[in-house]
């Protein structure tokens, strides 16, 4: 649908999400005292508004407090957490630049970043760590010289 700024947002949908939005395009929803919408460009007749409150409602009843917009957020982070390129989240999250999806997941990248330096680390630890179990193994048994090939 239309999106802020008059502007529609594309993504993929995995084949399982295509066959239902192909079924409900097939056979549209109808609102109660209204016609059936032939030429309904979406498969749902609901406006944003209507469907956030849905939402709500349906988080509220499974015990939790959240919003559509919360659940948005929480697929970005998630993607931002998995290592997807920021080009591409900035995409599927709909933003008009690499720059709105940076500024408004600051935080996440801020963490995701200190993880990775966090991740090399350890690995650096691990690879010298590993090369001095090596060069002991390589040391001559007889005189506690190394072994040179």
């Amino acid at each position: 649908p239309i999106r802020k700024g008059h502007k529609s947002t594309e993504f993929p949908l995995d084949s399982v999400l295509l066959e239902i939005f192909n079924d409900l395009k097939a056979n549209p929803y109808t609102k109660a005292n209204a016609s059936v919408l032939d030429d309904a460009e979406y498969p749902f007749p609901f406006n944003a508004s209507y469907m956030s409150h849905k939402i709500k409602a349906i988080l509220n009843e499974a015990g939790i407090d959240a919003t559509a917009h919360d659940l948005r957020d929480s697929f970005v982070s998630h993607l931002i957490y998995l290592g997807y390129s920021l080009e591409d989240v900035s995409k599927v999250a709909g933003h008009s630049s690499i720059k709105i999806t940076e500024r408004h997941y600051y935080k996440q990248f801020q963490e995701r970043r200190r993880s990775m330096l966090s991740d090399l680390g350890n690995h650096v630890a691990r690879s010298q760590s590993t090369d001095k179990t090596n060069a002991s193994a390589k040391t001559c048994p007889e005189n506690g010289e190394k072994n040179h090939l």
